[in-house]
């Protein structure tokens, strides 16, 4: 199947759509990309990037430039009425990047758009879409070119990533849903003196306002965000959040040298569908909410992420159309449930009186004593606990625990109750692929790419019997689906046995030495995963077997 440039329209040239058109590069299809601003975003806007994010960054090369150039936050420290009522770390989340980091929209739009150019795209600045029709077999849009020309085209595929006023999403005549607060908003970067360090987020609650402040890179540069209380509306000066980082709290500080300054309204808002025939939309353009979580722009990568792939193997022709039916269930939901998390944090920010906040206070100070609420809050802000479980290109498939052993047999692949109960407790179809170290690699380093891997465990049992049945897995993937699909045989130990040379010269196999990744993936006994190219666990079946991995790989791929 070709497949031409102009065959898919990419409409926005923020983080979203530079991520989006830059991963369609990576994976072999090109694409054209418009954007109505005649030149990147000059505003610092959003700032934070969650470890999530920094993970796809490393997918994509990225990653190390973002952290040379960002200013990571190892925690969140909570304020109000005169005292610390928590100090939280993100070290111990589950994450290669277990922080997060300060950096500015404009120099993220920046850092996306020479990896872009490198990748060989392009920006078409000041077209905007006019209007956009689905037909069965794409759509038609008219574009507004800069010398006023009108033009009707038609690409296969279009996605809208062009923000919260999105011409896709008004062209396609979608509602979006949703309310807005009442009150008004400010934001400012500035240089920010006292006496705490600038390695945390911080918020104080104070009893007419909050005060969100975020370190940024440089010299105690910080972006800080407010509300504005009832009354006049203020001047944007400094000594407007001067003023206000007072009412907030007592704690001395002095702001100078200001940058950007904004004043603002702030929506909760999210499209019905996330697709209309060959239309989608993605970040700002299907969901926006408070930045009170720092959430919103890695929300929106993560759908280009998430649709890139997926569009990428349909366009080549190496995956059935019914591919993309799996983007919207898999992130409206999500976007949902951020919507919800960031409101409640913006009502509890926004509390009034002093019974309510007093009653906040002290329920922050209890939950944050305890570990594992702290944890799990952490991962989903962190992004790290999102899950596609229920998505309809995941599935599972296991023995009955009735057909497991009471004890070990190393002459038998058969699972004991152990490998059964651990195989279950593992990562689920649909979660997230954590990373260790394995060898002189990582985990992420080993599935760096564009492709499946199958990841084939031979468990603790080494019978050549299980390793025939591994290869022979191995090798009918290699000949249907080679090109897309990578297929490894994960060894428990240091050194490969035989049955598995030939493997070995083809670079099938990888050596786990210490036993760590068949524990992390409950492999006691024979087992495959399939990861998916964005890192997340297609499938997984306990124990191994040929036709449940084609099976698998048939639906998802044909």
């Amino acid at each position: 199947m070709g497949i031409a440039r102009e065959d898919i329209l990419v409409v926005g040239a923020g983080p979203v759509g530079l991520t989006l058109a830059s991963e369609l590069h990576r994976h072999g299809v090109a694409c054209r990309v418009v954007e109505r601003a005649d030149s990147p975003c000059p505003d610092s806007r959003a700032t934070d990037m969650q470890p999530r994010t920094l993970e796809i960054l490393h997918d994509m090369g990225l990653v190390d430039e973002a952290l040379a150039i960002g200013h990571k936050h190892a925690g969140v420290s909570l304020h109000s009425d005169g005292r610390w009522l928590a100090r939280m770390s993100f070290e111990k989340l589950d994450s290669p990047y277990p922080y997060a980091l300060g950096i500015p929209q404009d120099v993220t739009e920046r850092l996306l758009l020479r990896h872009l150019e490198k990748l060989g795209g392009s920006i078409e600045r000041r077209v905007e879409v006019a209007r956009v029709e689905p037909k069965p077999d794409g759509a038609v849009v008219t574009l507004l070119y800069p010398d006023g020309r009108w033009d009707k085209e038609r690409p296969k595929w279009i996605i809208g990533c062009d923000g919260a006023s999105s011409a896709v999403r008004a062209g396609l005549g979608l509602p979006f849903e949703g309310s807005s607060y009442e009150d008004r908003f400010l934001m400012a970067d500035v240089r920010m003196t006292w006496d705490e360090h600038l390695d945390h987020i911080y918020f104080f609650y104070g009893s007419d306002t909050f005060f969100l402040v975020l370190p940024l890179q440089g010299d105690r540069r910080v972006r800080l965000f407010t509300n504005e209380p009832s009354g006049p509306e203020r001047a944007l000066t400094l000594d407007t959040f001067q003023e206000l980082f007072a009412r907030a709290t007592s704690i001395p500080a002095k702001l100078d040298e200001h940058g950007w300054m904004t004043r603002f309204s702030i929506h909760k808002r999210i499209v019905p569908k996330y697709r209309v025939g060959n239309v989608f939309l993605a970040g700002d353009a299907a969901h926006i909410h408070s930045p009170v979580s720092g959430q919103g722009m890695n929300l929106g990568m993560q759908d280009a992420y998430n649709l890139a792939w997926k569009l990428a193997l349909v366009a080549r022709g190496k995956a059935p159309e019914s591919l993309l039916d799996s983007y919207e269930p898999e992130r409206r939901p999500l976007a949902l449930s951020v919507l919800e998390d960031s409101d409640k944090d913006q009502k509890r920010a926004m509390v009034q009186g002093r019974f309510g906040q007093a009653v906040r206070n002290n329920v922050l100070e209890i939950v944050t004593r305890f570990p594992s609420l702290v944890r799990k809050r952490g991962e989903m802000n962190a992004q790290i606990g999102v899950s596609y479980r229920g998505s309809p290109i995941v599935a599972e498939e296991r023995a009955g625990l009735l057909g497991t052993k009471l004890r070990d047999d190393p002459t038998s692949e058969s699972p004991t109750f152990k490998d059964w109960r651990d195989f279950a407790s593992a990562p689920a179809a649909g979660d997230r692929v954590p990373d260790l170290h394995l060898g002189e690699a990582s985990l992420f380093e080993r599935l760096r790419g564009t492709h499946h891997t199958v990841m084939l465990f031979d468990g603790r049992a080494p019978t050549a019997e299980g390793y025939e049945n591994l290869s022979r897995i191995a090798a009918a993937v290699v000949v249907r689906w080679g090109g897309i699909v990578r297929p490894v045989i994960v060894v428990h130990g240091a050194k490969a046995p035989p049955e598995l040379q030939r493997e070995t010269r083809t670079d099938r196999v990888w050596m786990d030495p210490d036993g760590k990744l068949h524990a992390r993936f409950g492999a006691g006994s024979e087992c495959v995963y399939i990861v998916r190219p964005d890192g997340y666990v297609g499938y997984r079946a306990q124990p191994a077997e040929q036709a449940g991995v084609e099976r698998y790989l048939s639906r998802v791929l044909g």
